[in-house]
C-alpha cells in the first residue's frame, strides 16, 4: 500500500478531534474578542478558568457553557423597548 492511500484512508476514516482544553490565545480566536476582553469574563466569573502552573486554560465545557450563557440577539433587542 502507497503512502498516499494510507493517508487518504486515513483522512477518509478519521474523527474530528475535539480539544479538551483551549488556551487564552484559543479563545481570543475562537470568539473573535481580545485577550482583555477573555480576563475581564474570567474575572467577571463568566468564564470558568484552570490554571496548570503559570498556564490559563479553559476546559471545552465551560467554553460551551460561556457561549451558551450570552444573550440572543432577540433578547438584546426586546430590552432596548
Amino acid at each position: 500500500m502507497s503512502k498516499s492511500t494510507t493517508t487518504a484512508q486515513q483522512k477518509a476514516g478519521a474523527i474530528e478531534r475535539v480539544p479538551l482544553t483551549h488556551t487564552i490565545l484559543d479563545v481570543m480566536q475562537e470568539l473573535n474578542c481580545g485577550r482583555t476582553k477573555v480576563y475581564a469574563e474570567i474575572r467577571a466569573g463568566a468564564l470558568e478558568a484552570r490554571k496548570i502552573g503559570r498556564r490559563t486554560i479553559i476546559t471545552n465545557e465551560a467554553l460551551k457553557r460561556y457561549v451558551a450563557s450570552l444573550p440572543t440577539i432577540y433578547q438584546l433587542i426586546s430590552e432596548d423597548d
